[in-house]
């Protein structure tokens, strides 16, 4: 369901409606607008859960092509398209921010030895774990 195209899926709709409305133009017999009503409830609901079905898979594939795990879909919801990249890409920055701040405040601890020179017992860094002295 979710690979109909935004054209097929209005074709279908516009098709179904306008089936509903030739029936609905044969009489004013009341079991028969009741049924009319009826249906026009049921094609409502099934137009909805198209809808629907469609945002999904417009938010599936925005997802697919900019890198980011579908699951974000079922996460922040399907409103609209729009609405949904704007959402995946705030919360994109904030992983990026937060990310990027952690690296740049990571512990270095250093020996006092240059890069690549050997360690020797007294600058193997384990000063830096013993206990103080008090």
């Amino acid at each position: 369901m979710s690979h109909l195209s935004a054209f097929a899926l209005n074709n279908i709709v516009r098709e179904r409606l306008a089936r509903e409305r030739a029936k609905g133009t044969t009489g004013p017999d009341t079991t028969q607008s009741e049924g009319v009503d009826e249906e026009k409830a049921a094609l409502a609901a099934e137009r909805q859960q198209l809808l629907k079905d469609r945002q999904t898979f417009e938010c599936e594939r925005y997802c697919k092509e900019n890198g980011f795990d579908s699951q974000l879909v079922e996460l922040l919801g399907v409103d609209e398209l729009e609405a949904f990249k704007t959402k995946a890409e705030k919360l994109q920055s904030i992983f990026v921010s937060n990310a990027n701040q952690r690296t740049g405040n990571s512990v270095r601890v250093s020996t006092g030895v240059s890069h690549g020179s050997p360690l020797t017992p007294a600058h193997d860094g384990t000063e830096y774990f013993m206990p103080s002295a008090k």
